[in-house]
């Protein structure tokens, strides 16, 4: 019986396709899918929208059959998630050869998308405390320091980890048992990191680090990653703080205790 629902953007590929893929183990969630193109993805409990969330203006918002207290099934939530993994690394340069157009683009998706979708589950889920309320931004490490090429992506992750502290001591405030989490999902082998191989030296002097972790077999799976991403939406509890390293020692759950 479905009695869970998950808003997920950027799950055509990478991390989010596999925490969309390891959601839909679970035979009580149903899935919202939220991307630029469709995942090659077919299931009676996944329901994909197109979503452009890079776009300038109003902001994205999440169709109504994706808002409603029942399941497409008919059953009453008990639980409900939002998980804002789309995300760019944007323009690898120094400051002052950037694009104000690219700036623009990777703040919108990044900082202002992830916000707005916040904004829209809270206002729908945020007093029910009837339901188990989680959410999850996939961040960066890159949100705690300062990294050269890369000032944009670190400041617009900074931003999601600052509201995202600031959404979990709301809730603190009002007594609330909602959750809500940013994740730094380690260094994943996605397209994004081909992205950053791909940058000038001259623009990013850390080129050779990751060049190397990348033919050193040191990157993570996605599968891997969304593993431990997924475990703060099921098991919120084994989690005292907001901001998270899934490559943190001791991770307090074992893999016997994922759907």
């Amino acid at each position: 019986m479905v009695t869970k629902r998950t808003w997920l953007t950027g799950c055509s590929r990478g991390l989010g396709l596999a925490m969309l893929q390891q959601l839909l183990r679970d035979p009580e969630m149903e899935v919202w899918g939220f991307s630029r193109t469709r995942p090659e993805v077919e299931h009676a409990r996944f329901f994909w929208q197109e979503a452009d969330l890079a776009a300038p203006g109003v902001g994205f918002t999440v169709p109504e059959a994706a808002c409603t207290a029942k399941s497409q099934e008919g059953n009453p939530l008990q639980a409900v998630y939002l998980i804002n993994n789309a995300g760019w690394i944007g323009e690898i340069r120094h400051v002052g050869q950037l694009t104000s157009a690219g700036i623009a683009a990777l703040f919108q998706l990044n900082t202002t998308a992830p916000l707005q979708l916040m904004n829209q589950f809270l206002a729908l889920y945020g007093q029910d405390e009837n339901l188990k309320r989680v959410i999850l931004n996939i961040s960066s490490g890159a949100a705690l320091k300062a990294i050269d090429g890369w000032s944009a992506y670190s400041a617009s992750k900074a931003a999601l980890n600052r509201y995202s502290e600031t959404v979990a001591l709301e809730a603190a405030h009002r007594n609330s048992s909602l959750r809500c989490f940013s994740v730094a999902p380690g260094v994943v082998d996605t397209e994004m990191q081909a992205d950053i191989r791909r940058a000038p030296a001259d623009e990013f002097r850390n080129l050779e680090k990751f060049t190397q972790l990348k033919s050193s077999g040191q990157l993570w799976t996605p599968e891997r990653s969304a593993s431990r991403c997924l475990d703060l939406l099921f098991h919120p509890e084994a989690f005292s703080e907001t901001l998270v390293d899934v490559r943190a020692e001791n991770w307090p759950i074992a893999s016997e205790q994922r759907p």
